[in-house]
């Protein structure tokens, strides 16, 4: 008859002493009915198992039970081994023992290691593979945008499940939980959780057995992943943080009050405060600190009440599990306007206020001038002035000669104006134009003289002087002068202030702030070793005092035009400082004006390294080193020239130099030793492992070139023909061979360690994740 274990309901062998299933011992078949018992139900999947059979008992007799003797021969003693027999019985136990051990430690390792996943774009499709598939693919989502789905997605600590949104269109966001293995993926299971989840709304808990999500409605589930059932938590919530190490839920309402939740436990949830813009816990999970309008608070777990650490804050930069934080206040400063006008124009105003009674043309454009009609005068009955520039005077005049003449007139140091016209028939007209005062009148005096040269060896030649007044149009009204409007905008300028927003950096330290900088432009890269919290941020420093010119204001301009000409002047005058601070000590570095490129820390020597270019036609550099002191006060240390690009990978770095003409190969060196010689620039990368991938011989014409793994010295070439590739180590490369320029897609290969490449796709255009 079947056995079953009592305890656990596994079926056994009759022959079985112990369960090994959960390892307790068995009844014996003669102590009892437990061996029929019938095995608890929820310990198999499907139907449960049929009914033991009633077994009926022997018909047994022991009629002659007596007249047998069983011990009729003497009993013998039990046989001895020997000592070289009981050596080599220890010796196989020992043996039997170390591959159960060996056994038991391969599947405990092979059970918590991360299984690789890699995720490749073709043609409007997502598709992933595993390593363990040999190739074989599966599509994961169908849409032009898939940042969400692949680079929002959420890993289990193994990396055998995911979580991710397939959005198939704009109304339904999807959220599935997807097994990343070969069976689930070839029979396309994935669990819908929520068709309506919010986007990077959803985490795994701590123990991975179920799912946190935010729908759009804002009610956040928990969802049971064995029961395949979701359970309503809280509702009006607009963002959620669920703190795996110390199994808390915290979560912001609509009204950004903050919560949080024990989620095994039956104590309901508990608000923190209202208004909050940002919150962190600490690493211990006992503490949240959190900023509600410009202050600072600590709320420990389990009390009423939080405690005000710090004010007047405008932003935080950066708040640490331990409470300290960066922090910046704009603060309005403002200094005197005249401070940032220069006057340029304060002399020439001076000098036409001394000469306003002196007549000069530029006071008089278009006036129109009218005068008496003589027989005698060539002149026309009126002459218009039209502009005044450069010491020339434009004009136009009517007369018998020439019809609507304009021409222009040189104006002479003593105020005339004087111009010459070719006649037609021969000789030259001599203008002079003059301007005087008859009384309170204004008069243009014109005096016209016709010259006339002898022709060769006829007669002799003549000139004749013609005179005329001119009388200033009624309607003409002198233009202000311009002094008279800047005079008006001096006083103005005089009265006003520039205003304009400082930003601040400070430092909170947990018992007082630090004031670390101002005229932050940019803070927005943080580092946080676990010794000291470090920030960067850049400064803007005017390259000189900037002013406006009075000059490039006219008769409209106002104080408020000029401080926009100001601010945007400022702008274009200042330059970039890249700095950091640790514990709130400013390091400033100097990079004489230039841009740092590629600005990057190295925790392994506490460490910047920044590149400046000098040389523009290959674009390289000389690559500088600060190191992070607590006083602030270590200056750049040149190390490399002509570097074009740089890497740090633990305490080693890795740059480029002897960059080729067409840009397509340059050496790797390490630490000031050559790596490697000819490899494509940018296309590098150092794997977990410590071994290194490169490039050679790229050929911008097929964008490919050869893929090589280096370790210490030793070069292997993995394949030919390469144009892109993504490793984490070496033990799995995928790479893009075959690249057409045309259709911008090859076929996707990847590399195990074995002699042949692995084949998985065709018309690939990218390789969008591997970890």
């Amino acid at each position: 008859m079947a056995k079953f274990c009592p305890f656990c309901g596994v079926q056994l062998e009759d022959e079985n002493s112990f369960c090994y299933h959960c390892g307790k011992q068995q009844p014996d078949a003669e102590s009892g009915s437990l061996l029929e018992q019938t095995p608890l139900s929820n310990s198999f999947q499907g139907d449960p198992p049929s009914p033991i059979p009633e077994i009926p008992t022997p018909d047994v007799s022991f009629a002659n039970t007596a007249e047998t003797n069983v011990c009729s021969e003497p009993v013998k003693p039990p046989k001895k081994f020997s000592k070289k027999q009981l050596i080599l019985l220890i010796s196989g136990a020992a043996v039997l023992l170390l591959i159960v051990l060996a056994l038991v430690i391969f599947f405990i390792l092979k059970g918590t290691e991360q299984q690789h996943l890699l995720m490749y774009q073709k043609n409007d499709e997502v598709r992933l593979t595993l390593p363990e598939l040999d190739g074989e693919n599966f599509s994961f989502v169908h849409t032009s945008d898939y940042s969400s789905e692949v680079y929002g997605a959420v890993y289990d600590s193994k990396q055998k499940n995911m979580l991710y949104i397939d959005q198939q269109d704009s109304e339904n966001r999807c959220l599935y939980y997807q097994p990343l293995n070969g069976k689930a993926l070839r029979k396309g299971e994935r669990l819908l959780i929520s068709d309506h989840v919010e986007e990077y709304g959803f985490s795994f808990s701590k123990d991975e057995k179920s799912v946190y999500y935010l729908e759009e409605d804002g009610r956040l589930y928990r969802y049971d992943l064995s029961k395949q059932e979701p359970e309503s938590l809280f509702s009006d919530v607009s963002s959620f943080y669920f703190d795996a190490e110390n199994d808390r839920l915290y979560f912001l309402n609509t009204d950004d009050g903050l919560f949080f939740k024990d989620p095994n436990g039956k104590e309901p949830s508990r608000k923190i405060a209202a208004d909050i813009k940002v919150f962190v816990p600490s690493k211990n999970g006992k503490t949240v600190y959190y900023q509600k309008e410009d202050s600072l608070y600590a709320y420990d777990i389990g009390q009423d009440d939080s405690q005000r650490l710090t004010e007047n804050i405008d932003s935080i930069v950066q708040l640490y599990p331990d409470g300290t934080c960066y922090f910046t206040t704009n603060e309005e400063t403002s200094r005197p306007l005249k401070e940032l006008i220069n006057d340029d124009m304060a002399k020439a105003d001076q000098a036409e206020k001394e000469g306003q009674d002196i007549l000069s043309f530029s006071r008089f454009i278009d006036a129109e001038w009218y005068g008496e009609k003589s027989e005698s005068s060539i002149f026309s009955p009126y002459v218009e002035i039209l502009s005044v520039s450069d010491n020339k005077l434009t004009y136009r005049f009517n007369d018998y000669i020439v019809q609507d003449f304009t021409s222009e007139a040189q104006i002479q140091s003593d105020g005339s104006a004087v111009t010459v016209i070719d006649m037609k028939e021969g000789g030259e007209v001599h203008i002079t134009f003059t301007l005087s005062k008859k009384g309170d009148d204004v008069v243009l005096h014109a005096e016209q003289e016709l010259v006339r040269e002898a022709e060769e060896g006829k007669g002799q030649g003549y000139s004749a002087v013609t005179t005329g007044d001119y009388t200033l149009s009624p309607y003409f009204y002198e233009p202000t002068p311009d002094y008279e409007w800047r005079d008006k905008l001096r006083q103005e300028i005089e009265n006003n202030t520039y205003a304009y927003t400082n930003t601040i950096l400070y430092y909170y330290n947990g018992t007082e702030i630090v004031r670390v900088a101002e005229n932050i432009s940019e803070a927005g890269t943080y580092l946080n070793p676990a010794e000291k919290p470090i920030i960067e941020y850049s400064k803007e420093l005017e390259e000189e005092p900037f002013q406006v010119n009075l000059s490039e204001a006219n008769k409209y301009t106002t104080v408020g035009d000029l401080a926009q000409l100001i601010d945007s002047g400022r702008e274009s005058n200042t330059v970039s400082q890249p700095c950091f601070a640790v514990n709130g000590v400013e390091t400033s570095i100097d990079v004489n004006g230039q841009f740092a490129q590629s600005f990057q820390f190295n925790e392994a020597h506490s460490a910047y390294y920044y590149l400046l270019r000098e040389h523009e036609e290959d674009q390289t550099g000389t690559l500088y080193r600060v190191k992070v002191s607590d006083d602030g006060k270590q200056q750049p240390e040149a190390l490399y020239q002509n570097v074009s690009h740089f890497l740090l990978s633990g305490s080693q770095v890795w740059y480029y130099q002897n960059v080729s003409e067409d840009r397509n190969t340059a050496d790797l060196y390490v630490d000031g030793k050559c790596f490697a010689k000819g490899v494509a620039p940018y296309l590098s990368t150092f794997l977990e492992d410590g071994k290194v991938m490169v490039m050679k011989d790229y050929r911008q014409d097929s964008l490919s070139g050869t893929l090589v793994l280096m370790d210490n010295g030793t070069e292997t070439e993995i394949a030919q023909n390469v144009h892109d590739y993504a490793a984490y180590d070496s033990s799995y490369i995928a790479m893009i061979q075959n690249y057409s320029t045309e259709s911008y897609t090859g076929e996707l290969f990847a590399y195990d360690g074995g002699k042949e490449l692995i084949f998985i796709d065709r018309d690939v255009s990218s390789i969008l994740w591997l970890q």
